[in-house]
């Protein structure tokens, strides 16, 4: 679908483009009116800890906003880029919707726009400065509501140090809650190695007994889940090895694309890629990022998010 529309020129990307402005532009006004007001046009509540949007308990804003930031921004500049006027108004859009990622208490959507604009700073050939200074702004900005909101201040900052003991003797995973559920996960693994339990099968093999996992005492944490909360953790107990080389090798394609193409730059000053393709790439880089806590791979909104760039990178107009 995406082949098609891309084959039928630049008509078609200005509707995904607009589409793109669109959706961002309803997330955006209906979060920060949920953020200062405390619910949002459909009457969702803020719990002052995670801002949720339209998307109410499933708490996904920073997800969608963090991994579909990069699609926006390759589809910018590849019809906009010579738009002075536009590129401010753009990336005034994209400094909102940074914030508005940090206000989602989402830390690993935090940890996915941060590593996407790092990339596409310093892969791209236009808009390199334009990012650069929205995303310092979206520091500042962001720095200075962590420090007068609490809440976000506690979700965003003391938590994590707390969950990770970054301070102690001893590091945890992301958290305890992570630790045990992928020392779960890895018992399940050794005895299912080649073709893994089956997608969606982790929240019922954890049940046996053999595979329990518990740090305190009184069983509040819990290595039994829905889902192993890793992706690739997810793929090895699920699929085994079989399945995981395959999203494993996609994983180091993409490296290879990027590091490829920062050769021939220092050494011949040339660029490999284009600007678009750069933006896709990292898009579906951040998601198959390995060390990371995510949603279950077999989810079906992830599913679009993981196979949505994919269309412009295979696409060679695009190479």
């Amino acid at each position: 679908c995406i082949l098609y529309l891309i084959e039928n020129n630049n008509f078609f990307l200005q509707y995904l483009f607009y589409g793109f402005i669109i959706s961002f532009f309803i997330l955006l006004i209906d979060s920060y009116f949920q953020y200062f007001f405390g619910f949002n046009i459909m009457g969702y509540q803020y719990d002052g800890i995670r801002l949720s949007g339209i998307f109410n308990e499933e708490k996904k804003l920073g997800s969608y906003l963090s991994r579909l930031t990069p699609i926006f921004i390759g589809l910018s500049i590849y019809l906009h880029g010579n738009s002075r006027n536009k590129i401010i108004l753009i990336l005034f859009l994209v400094v909102l919707i940074d914030i508005l990622v940090v206000l989602s208490g989402e830390r690993t959507s935090i940890f996915y726009m941060t590593i996407s604009t790092f990339l596409i700073s310093i892969l791209i050939s236009k808009w390199k400065i334009y990012r650069l200074i929205a995303f310092t702004i979206s520091i500042i900005l962001s720095f200075i509501i962590i420090l007068t909101n609490d809440n976000v201040k506690e979700r965003v900052l003391t938590k994590t140090i707390e969950q990770t003991n970054i301070m102690g003797e001893k590091i945890n995973t992301f958290s305890i809650q992570h630790q045990v559920i992928y020392s779960t996960s890895l018992k399940i693994f050794k005895d299912n190695p080649i073709f893994g339990i089956g997608p969606k099968n982790f929240r019922e093999k954890c049940k046996e007994e053999k595979y329990k996992t518990y740090i305190k005492e009184d069983h509040s944490v819990d290595g039994c889940q829905t889902h192993p909360h890793n992706t690739y953790i997810q793929l090895l107990v699920e699929t085994g090895v079989i399945g995981f080389s395959f999203v494993f090798l996609i994983f180091i394609y993409l490296n290879y694309l990027l590091l490829k193409h920062v050769y021939i730059f220092i050494f011949y000053k040339k660029f490999l890629l284009k600007d678009i393709t750069i933006c896709m790439i990292v898009a579906l880089y951040v998601t198959l990022w390995p060390f990371a806590p995510t949603g279950s791979f077999f989810n079906n909104w992830l599913s679009i998010i993981y196979f949505f760039p994919l269309g412009f990178i295979l696409y060679k107009k695009f190479e």
